[in-house]
C-alpha cells in the first residue's frame, strides 16, 4: 500500500522536482538512472537541447549577461577542483557579466546562468556552495526543459567541495535562482515572423 501512495506522489511532481529528487539521492550516494537508446528519443533530446539553448541564451541576455566562446588557450587550459582533480572547463562565468563557451551546449549555459544570478544577488560563499548551487539548477532546469539529467553534474559538485550540506544550506537559494530563470524564460515575448499572416 506505501508503495502505490510512493507512485501517486512521484507522479504529481514536476520534472524539475524529480530532477532534484534524483540529484539529492545522488548526493547521498544513490545512482540516477538512465533511460535506454531509442533512435526517436535520441531526436526529440536533440530537438529539445537546442530548443533549450535558445530559451537560455535569452535569459542571459535578458539579464543582461554576454555568452562569448571560449578562446583556444582558455578551452585547453587545465584546472583543479577543490578535491584535487584535473579538469578542462566547458564554460566558466567571469564576473561581473560575461559567461564564456567551450561549445553551444545547454547544460553548460544552464550552470553558468546559474552563477550569473547568483552573482547578481551578492550571495558570497566558497566554492562548494557555489557549485552545488548552479549544478542543482542546471539539473533542474534541463529537467524542465525536457533535456536528460545527467550524473556527472553531481560528480562535479562533489569534486568541487559539494555535498548533502552543502545542498541542504543552499535549498532556498536554489528555488530562487531557479525560478527567476524559469520565470523569464515563462515571459519570454513571442515572436512572429515577418512573413507571417497572423493578425494582432
Amino acid at each position: 500500500m506505501g508503495r502505490g501512495r510512493q507512485t501517486i506522489t512521484a507522479a504529481k511532481m514536476t520534472r524539475s522536482e524529480r530532477a532534484i529528487t534524483a540529484y539529492t539521492g545522488a548526493m547521498n550516494g544513490e545512482r540516477i538512472k538512465r533511460g535506454g537508446y531509442s533512435r526517436k528519443g535520441n531526436r526529440r533530446q536533440m530537438k529539445a537541447r537546442y530548443e533549450s539553448y535558445d530559451k537560455l541564451m535569452y535569459v542571459a541576455e535578458a539579464i543582461g549577461v554576454k555568452v562569448r566562446r571560449m578562446t583556444e588557450k582558455e578551452i585547453t587550459q587545465e584546472r583543479k577542483t577543490v578535491s584535487g582533480k584535473t579538469f578542462t572547463a566547458g564554460g566558466f562565468f567571469q564576473a561581473p557579466d560575461v559567461i564564456a563557451l567551450a561549445y553551444e551546449s545547454p547544460d553548460v549555459l544552464a550552470h553558468e546562468l546559474a552563477h550569473a544570478v547568483d552573482y547578481q544577488l551578492d550571495w558570497r560563499r566558497g566554492t562548494g556552495d557555489k557549485e552545488t548551487l548552479a549544478t542543482a539548477v542546471q539539473t533542474m532546469l534541463m529537467a524542465e526543459l525536457g533535456c536528460a539529467v545527467r550524473p556527472r553534474h553531481v560528480d562535479y559538485a562533489k569534486d568541487q567541495g559539494g555535498s548533502i550540506k552543502t545542498l541542504e544550506d543552499n535549498e532556498e537559494r536554489i528555488r530562487i535562482i531557479y525560478d527567476l530563470i524559469m520565470e523569464t524564460i515563462q515571459n519570454r515575448p513571442v515572436e512572429i515572423p515577418v512573413e507571417s499572416n497572423f493578425v494582432l
